[in-house]
C-alpha cells in the first residue's frame, strides 16, 4: 500500500532537519563536508538525498561507497523513515543547488546560474533580460519597464507576442515578421522597435510616478 506523504513544505523541511542532525557527525568523522540534505518528490516517489563534498572538491566512487553504508544505517533509525521511498548518497556535482548561506560563500568568485521560484516552487521568469535570438540578448532591463501596460499586458510582452514567429494551425502557413524586415532591407526593425519600447516604457513610468495624486 502506498504511503501517504502530503508533500507539504514544512514536512520536507522537518525531514531534512532531522536527517541533517543524524548524518552530519558521520560525514565529519570521515573528513568530508555536508553540502545539503534534500527531501523531494520525483514522480510518485519521495527521495531523501544526502550530498557531501571535500574541502578541495571532487568525490570519487570509492569515497562515496565508503560512506554510504554508515549513512544508510543511520537513516534507517530516523523517526521519519517511513516517508522515504528512495535514499541517495552522492556529490552535489557541478550543477549543485545553492540553498543555504554558506553555499554562496563557498561559490564566491564563481559564475552561477540563478533561478527564482515562488512559494509553491514554480519558476519565476527572469524579466531583466530577453533572449532575442541565438546571437543577441538584451540585458539589464529595469523591472519597472513592465509596469507600462497595453491591452492588459506590458508593452514589452505585447510587442514580443505580436512579432513572434507563428504557424497557423489549420493552414500551416508561417507568419514570420523577420521576413518582412528583410524584404524591406531593415533587418534590425524588430530589435530596434523592442529597444524603443523598453526605453519608452521606463520613461512613461517615470513620468506617471511624478504626477500628483488626484483626490475626488
Amino acid at each position: 500500500m502506498p504511503k501517504e506523504k502530503g508533500g507539504k513544505k514544512n514536512q520536507a523541511e522537518t525531514v531534512e532537519r532531522i536527517t541533517e542532525q543524524k548524518v552530519l557527525p558521520i560525514i565529519e568523522r570521515y573528513g568530508y563536508e555536508l553540502w545539503d540534505v534534500i527531501f523531494e518528490k520525483e514522480g510518485a516517489m519521495w527521495y531523501l538525498k544526502v550530498l557531501f563534498d571535500k574541502a578541495d572538491g571532487g568525490i570519487d566512487d570509492a569515497e562515496c561507497e565508503e560512506i554510504t553504508e554508515p549513512l544508510n544505517k543511520a537513516v534507517d533509525t530516523l523517526s521519519c523513515i517511513d516517508l522515504v521511498d528512495v535514499f541517495e548518497v552522492g556529490s552535489p556535482g557541478l550543477d549543485r543547488q545553492l540553498r543555504k548561506p554558506f553555499h554562496f560563500v563557498k561559490m564566491k568568485g564563481e559564475k552561477i546560474k540563478v533561478t527564482v521560484r515562488d512559494e509553491n516552487g514554480k519558476l519565476i521568469a527572469d524579466k531583466t533580460h530577453i533572449i532575442y535570438n541565438s546571437h543577441i540578448t538584451i540585458e539589464n532591463i529595469p523591472l519597472k519597464a513592465y509596469e507600462y501596460i497595453v491591452n492588459g499586458k506590458s508593452a514589452i510582452e505585447w510587442i514580443m507576442e505580436r512579432y513572434a514567429v507563428t504557424i497557423e494551425k489549420a493552414s500551416q502557413i508561417k507568419n514570420g515578421p523577420n521576413d518582412w524586415s528583410r524584404e524591406h532591407e531593415h533587418p534590425r526593425y524588430i530589435l530596434d522597435l523592442l529597444l524603443s519600447v523598453i526605453m519608452l516604457s521606463c520613461q512613461t513610468v517615470d513620468i506617471v510616478n511624478t504626477l500628483p495624486i488626484l483626490r475626488f
